[in-house]
């Protein structure tokens, strides 16, 4: 079609709302080449090479999304401690060690070198570990948060403990502006309940942030896990569920059915997805982060149904990656829009959303002239992947609605010809 003939205008707006879905994705084991009775305790990625920290046995990686696994070198500490947290920094993985310390490689690395200058024997039962720009930072189990800003040569106390009465520390997050850290709720002025401890990026001491925090009886309420963006903070405790915050943890909201199975040890935010893991109870998930369901379905190994820790996460491209004591395991994230084209001419307009849970396609269209209109959806390569729908449409405003078959991850291409001309405009669904 010559552009002269084109007298339909497009003002392309490609819109994705999520609702919850009530049918769960699927996990799918991928542990070929990690040993088959080792646990996996965590995840990390360098680019589009994965990690994975086992239960004594070293740390392995993949060059192919997960689907196979090759042992990295091994160094006589991991047979006497878990590989609780890894993290990377460049082209440099770091290790936490739970009573080993900090280990670092490279990329490409034959060897691994110890890096416990600063770390006593006392410090070196590591929680967590997470890098921030060029800093680490280390939770430790009685030595409180540890920081380098020199890819671990050396490590210190982070304000020597200013503020922080608790220093036995689970968990750490940050967003842009803020660190967070979880700690076991012991040694402090609010007793037998979970504490966090807040301070901003390049600050000078911590402030406890407890407000909303409750307890189970007298269990002290560890806080062990927790993660973070600029809008929500959330924290996973021991015995009663999951938190968040949209004040940088000024005050907490316990999330309701949150608190029924196991203990939390993970949690990530996956664009508007929230997962977490647990102990007994496997993974829970979130499409708004308000309310939770179990995510289960395929999360089991031979006669094992269940893992018995969910312990780490990893997101790689569309695909969430799972640290359990049944192997690895991975599931696509739901779709979410990726780019927005938008074009305008002649002050008509076409406006179309995609809700990919329910695959319904809406369409608000201004044109010029009453008739038949032929509605076309293609893929990138330019075949049609619905039968084509008729629709009339009246001079000026117009919305039409019918549901469609599954839109996945990819490029698409809304067609729409009339007796006037085609409105052609290219939306893309992705992870």
């Amino acid at each position: 079609m010559k552009k002269h003939q084109l007298l339909l205008i497009i003002n392309l707006l490609l819109i994705c709302s999520f609702q919850i879905s009530k049918a769960q994705k699927i996990w799918t084991r991928c542990s070929e080449g990690l040993p088959a009775d080792t646990a996996v305790m965590s995840l990390t990625k360098i680019s589009s090479i994965l990690f994975a920290g086992t239960e004594k046995a070293g740390v392995y990686k993949s060059t192919d999304a997960g689907n196979s696994w090759k042992p990295m070198p091994y160094l006589s500490i991991f047979k006497n401690s878990q590989t609780w947290a890894m993290t990377t920094l460049d082209t440099f993985l770091f290790t936490a060690q739970r009573g080993g310390g900090i280990i670092r490689t490279s990329l490409n690395g034959a060897e691994w070198t110890v890096m416990n200058n600063g770390i006593d024997g006392s410090r070196r039962i590591l929680q967590d570990l997470i890098s921030i720009g060029n800093t680490l930072y280390a939770a430790s189990y009685g030595g409180g948060v540890l920081v380098s800003t020199d890819t671990a040569k050396t490590w210190s106390v982070l304000y020597n403990h200013l503020g922080m009465d608790d220093r036995k520390v689970y968990s750490l997050a940050s967003n842009s502006s803020y660190l967070f850290a979880g700690t076991a709720g012991v040694n402090t002025t609010m007793p037998d309940t979970g504490v966090a401890f807040v301070t901003p990026l390049n600050g000078s001491s911590w402030q406890t942030i407890n407000n909303g925090f409750i307890r189970n009886g007298a269990h002290f309420e560890q806080v062990t896990a927790m993660a973070a963006n600029d809008s929500v903070v959330f924290a996973g405790t021991d015995d009663v569920g999951i938190f968040r915050s949209t004040n940088n943890g000024q005050l907490w909201v316990q999330s309701s059915n949150t608190n029924q199975y196991g203990d939390i040890h993970a949690i990530i935010i996956a664009g508007k997805q929230v997962f977490y893991g647990t102990s007994y109870g496997g993974v829970y998930s979130s499409n708004d982060g308000i309310t939770f369901t179990a995510n289960n379905n395929g999360l089991s190994y031979g006669a094992t149904s269940l893992p018995f820790l969910v312990k780490d996460f990893e997101v790689l491209n569309d695909t969430i990656y799972a640290a359990t004591t049944l192997g690895v395991f991975k599931q696509a994230l739901l779709p979410k829009v990726l780019d927005i084209q938008e074009r305008t001419s002649n002050n008509e307009h076409l406006i179309v959303r995609y809700n990919p849970s329910s695959r319904e396609l809406n369409i608000d269209m201004n044109v010029l002239h009453s008739g038949e209109y032929l509605i076309s959806i293609l893929n990138s390569l330019g075949q049609k992947i619905e039968l084509d729908r008729s629709v009339f449409f009246n001079s000026g405003e117009n919305h039409t609605q019918y549901t469609m078959g599954t839109l996945g991850i990819g490029v698409y291409f809304l067609q729409i010809r009339g007796s006037q001309g085609i409105v052609f405009g290219k939306f893309i669904v992705g992870g």
